[in-house]
């Protein structure tokens, strides 16, 4: 390992710049990113984390982890698209790789075709040798690794855990060993650290990563509810490019999220489960994203109504989104019209 691999970023650097312009090409025969969840159990209860919270949690969605037979329906049927997705963020809401066949689920989405690209954010606290190279065998592209702190009592206070950091450091140098093709990205929050900290930080991770930020809290949707941001309040995202006011959620017109259970969100944002459209254990994928309760979702945006869902009203998140198509709503939405017209002769 050498300090030279390391490259300091902001996470907005992550993102494709060369995006395809939504406004000229929606509606969309597929959708371009997916949002697969393994499981919405966490083994961290961070404070700036809708999981954390599981007395909040049990009020607004079920807990579990999807079993076999629906992860292999859900990519099945990712199929009939005919067309790779751009790529796949195996996580939503919980700590995926605590999923006992995490591995497996990896291993059967690289062999499916659905995808061009595999992502995973982890905690890191699953890292192992055989785990790392079960992840890179099995054809993970790039990994986010979320460090909460840089010591042991930072850990308990931010995290409410007990948890190695310095076990850790060796995993992720490990990973990083390993990783081939794979690219490794080690982020941490900087809210509530000190300068000498954050130097610790980078210090304590450069040599082992492609890629070393230091992020802002993300909003959540539903700020109603709790405002996971903690207060802290900011006219940046928390990658590092300007807010920006939009009527519309791009996310509606290009992503597709399905949650451990089967239940279709139309928002990876969506801890609360309150934008579900569809229920992959009984319909197919590709009748949901052609289907009327999407269609339903995404003329309520185009139209401006965002405020009728609770999700959506008052959502940070989509403030931090790059891509903006309210100049050409109403045409856009004419072309879904039409759309849904042709589908019905």
């Amino acid at each position: 390992m050498s300090a030279a691999n390391a490259m300091p970023i902001r996470g907005v650097n992550l993102r494709n710049r060369n995006r395809m312009p939504l406004h000229e090409i929606a509606p969309l025969d597929y959708p371009l990113v997916l949002y697969l969840e393994p499981t919405n159990v966490c083994n961290f209860r961070c404070v700036f984390c809708p999981t954390g919270d599981t007395k909040l949690v049990k009020q607004h969605r079920p807990v579990g982890m999807m079993d076999w037979k629906m992860w292999t329906k859900v990519i099945d049927d990712f199929k009939d698209f005919g067309v790779p997705a751009e790529n796949a963020h195996l996580f939503k809401d919980g700590e995926s790789t605590i999923h006992p066949r995490f591995l497996d689920m990896l291993a059967y989405v690289r062999d499916s075709g659905i995808v061009r690209k595999l992502w995973l954010k982890t905690n890191g606290s699953k890292l192992s040798p055989e785990f790392n190279e079960g992840m890179i065998r099995n054809g993970l592209d790039n990994i986010g690794i979320s460090v909460e702190h840089v010591h042991i009592q930072g850990y308990k206070e931010r995290s409410k855990v007990n948890f190695d950091y310095e076990h850790l450091r060796e995993m992720v140098a490990d990973l990083y060993a390993r990783r081939r093709d794979c690219k490794v990205y080690v982020k941490i929050p900087y809210q509530g650290l000190s300068e000498d900290e954050i130097a610790k930080f980078y210090a304590d991770f450069t040599d082992r990563c492609d890629y070393i930020g230091v992020e802002k809290y993300h909003g959540w949707s539903t700020p109603e509810l709790a405002d996971f941001t903690l207060g802290y309040n900011v006219s940046d995202t928390y990658d590092g490019d300007p807010k920006t006011d939009k009527i519309v959620c791009p996310w509606t017109l290009f992503e597709f999220t399905v949650n451990w259970n089967g239940a279709v969100s139309m928002c990876p944002e969506d801890w609360a489960w309150k934008t579900i459209v569809g229920d992959a254990s009984q319909e197919r994928i590709v009748d949901i994203w052609n289907g009327e309760r999407m269609f339903a979702f995404r003329k309520m945006h185009l139209e401006g109504r965002r405020s009728e869902n609770i999700a959506c009203r008052g959502c940070d998140f989509m403030k931090t989104l790059p891509d903006n198509v309210d100049p050409w709503r109403g045409e856009i939405l004419g072309r879904y019209e039409a759309r849904r017209e042709g589908m019905k002769e």
